[in-house]
């Protein structure tokens, strides 16, 4: 289960993605345009990125997602809130017996 803490980043310190994360360029372009975007009034709302671009900024996810699928179906692309302060989310595994393990 996914669930966000109440702690917070500030947009400045989000890490950098590695080379083998599939939205690689994505992620680093939103690092690198979080605070111009902030700064034209864009927070809350969804940025549509591919590769190193800003494509589009929409008022809700649904309609960046659908943006996205529809400019790049079978391709990844990225969208992503606009915030100043990005949650910080925790994962927590699940314990699960072992396939043919005697229960």
């Amino acid at each position: 289960m996914n669930e966000v803490s109440g702690r917070t980043i500030p947009h400045t310190d989000l890490p950098e993605a590695g080379a083998d994360d599939m939205l690689y360029e994505e992620w680093n372009t939103y690092r690198r345009e979080a605070s111009r975007l902030l700064a034209e009034g864009c927070e809350g709302k969804f940025v549509l990125i591919k590769g190193d671009q800003v494509v589009s900024v929409h008022d809700t996810w649904d309609v960046a997602r659908q943006a996205g699928l529809r400019l790049y179906l079978l391709e990844p692309f990225l969208v992503h809130e606009v915030r100043s302060e990005e949650p910080i989310l925790r994962l927590r595994g699940y314990t699960l017996p072992c396939p043919g393990w005697p229960s």
